[in-house]
């Protein structure tokens, strides 16, 4: 079956011989008509956007999972060693000259931040916010100033720092957060 155009748009079908005429102006009007609103190849693209969407979203929840991780292994680390000292600390505390030697030390400090804070403060209930800024001043500082002038990361001076930091048994971030919010 052969189609043959002429110069008005009609169509005309030759099959065996025979002619058969068709106005494909109408059909062609009708066929713009119903696909007016739809452009071309609408449904490649109906399913791209949503893929598109998807594939951002899929790549930061992975990040996000990534960083979930890590963080859960370094607060393991971090606790792990917080914990193991306090076993440790539990285990000289047993000692009587080691225990002794301790609360001298810590009746000492504490007395010392007792002067200082009618000193400082306005407000007594700022002291252990006191106690915690001068602990940290004289344990967190010292180590961190000691790292930049290494220049580079010591595991030893790594240790002491977070157990500075967060104290064993995390008492000292404990405090923290009490001191914050009274």
């Amino acid at each position: 079956m052969q189609v043959v155009y002429d110069a008005s748009g009609s169509a005309s079908q030759i099959a065996g011989g025979n002619r058969l005429t068709t106005n494909m102006q109408i059909a062609g009007k009708l066929a713009e008509a119903d696909l007016s609103g739809v452009r071309k190849e609408a449904r490649k693209k109906t399913h791209s956007p949503a893929l598109r969407l998807q594939v951002p979203k899929l790549v930061f929840r992975c990040l996000a999972l990534l960083m979930a991780l890590a963080s859960i292994v370094a607060v393991a680390l971090v606790a792990v060693l917080s914990f193991g000292f306090y076993s440790v600390a539990m285990l000289l505390g047993k000692v009587r000259p080691l225990r002794e030697g301790y609360q001298f030390f810590s009746r000492a400090y504490d007395r010392f931040i007792d002067r200082l804070g009618q000193e400082i403060l306005r407000d007594p209930r700022d002291a252990p916010a006191l106690r915690l800024m001068v602990s940290v001043t004289f344990t967190v500082v010292p180590i961190f100033v000691i790292q930049l002038i290494l220049g580079r990361l010591q595991l030893l001076l790594a240790i002491a720092f977070y157990l500075s930091l967060y104290g064993v048994k995390f008492e000292r971030i404990v405090r923290m957060f009490s001191a914050k919010h009274l």
